[in-house]
């Protein structure tokens, strides 16, 4: 099971997580999309560690697709956040 910085699981039913795709973000600028899970648990966010390193928009949300909804970024979200995806 995916762990989480700090401990927990991605998988633990005590909060929520979801899929993130970001667009270049700082720790992989060289790679055009990333997608890793976010989980919110107790009123704490955390980062999981990246799914997958994605060449296209498509192949980061292939996964996804017939499983969980997309949801679009939020104008307040850091602009490198393409959208989330979630059960």
């Amino acid at each position: 099971m995916p762990a989480l910085p700090g401990g927990g699981d991605v998988t633990d039913p005590s909060g929520i997580t979801f899929y993130v795709i970001t667009a270049g973000p700082s720790d992989w600028p060289e790679w055009p999309y990333v997608v890793r899970p976010q989980r919110v648990s107790a009123g704490r966010l955390q980062a999981g560690p990246i799914v997958c390193l994605c060449p296209t928009l498509a192949w980061a949300r292939a996964p996804f697709l017939g499983w969980l909804i997309p949801f679009p970024r939020h104008p307040s979200d850091d602009p490198v956040l393409i959208e989330s995806w979630m059960a």
